[in-house]
């Protein structure tokens, strides 16, 4: 069995542009203004990160019907194909990434029996195709929770006939 070290974080955005017009005339300019949200998560950083999700989902619609994927935050298996039970972790980063060959868009939003609302109550998130998403969260999230009166452990994810997106999820 395996133990997570580290997960780094690295969310980068640099726009370089070449400068017009006297004295500047093809020189080269990078705007770096956004690049602070470089992190490294551990078990015992704030946030922390002891558990993580990945998986490579298929969808089994037809072309014309969608197909919902629930993953359950509370009952799922690691990379190793060991069970895991993210209860009392919180999510600390969501990064997806949807095939630029998928027919529509893949909708992200809490599950419909025990939803575990990361973007608010009732919110979801559409992502087209050829979509790279990485969000770092803080402790602020819920608590994934079995518990009958706060049920908060499922993520559903719908997409079109045989659309695939790929999923990581660092609980902590």
């Amino acid at each position: 069995m395996a133990t997570i070290r580290s997960v780094s974080v690295e969310n980068r955005a640099v726009v370089s542009y070449e400068m017009d017009g006297d004295p500047v005339d093809g020189q080269i300019v990078s705007g770096k203004a956004f690049n602070n949200g470089v992190a490294s998560l551990t078990a015992t950083s704030t946030p922390p990160v002891s558990m993580v999700y990945a998986a490579e989902i298929t969808f089994a619609g037809s072309s014309s019907a969608t197909d919902t994927q629930t993953i359950d935050l509370s009952d799922f298996e690691d990379i190793e194909g060991v069970a895991k039970d993210g209860q009392g972790l919180r999510v600390q980063v969501l990064h997806v990434i949807t095939d630029p060959d998928n027919i529509g868009d893949v909708t992200i939003a809490g599950g419909a029996s025990d939803p575990y609302e990361m973007f608010g109550a009732g919110n979801e998130i559409d992502l087209p195709p050829g979509t790279d998403m990485q969000l770092k969260f803080t402790d602020e999230l819920p608590t994934v929770s079995g518990d009958s009166a706060t049920l908060a452990t499922d993520i559903d994810l719908t997409g079109n006939g045989s659309d695939v997106v790929k999923v990581l999820i660092a609980l902590g």
